[in-house]
């Protein structure tokens, strides 16, 4: 079975300027005393994932396939 996706892949100009300016998680975070690698946003991504994949609003594999492509 195919599965196509029809998810926008190019760069974010916005995205592509903070990564640039050194602006990105994994370089401000030191400065600022922050030990846990993984941004607040990608966490909160990932319970909202649970939540939604416990109550069986996504199925189990779409849930997959998407968080695949988040991360």
């Amino acid at each position: 079975m195919s599965v196509t996706s029809n998810v926008d892949l190019r760069p974010i100009a916005l995205l592509e300027a903070i990564r640039s300016e050194g602006k990105s998680w994994d370089v401000i975070a030191p400065q600022y005393g922050v030990t846990n690698p993984d941004p607040p946003w990608k966490t909160s991504l990932v319970a909202m994932c649970e939540c939604l994949a416990i109550s069986g609003a996504v199925p189990t594999l779409d849930r997959r396939r998407a968080e695949d492509e988040l991360a």
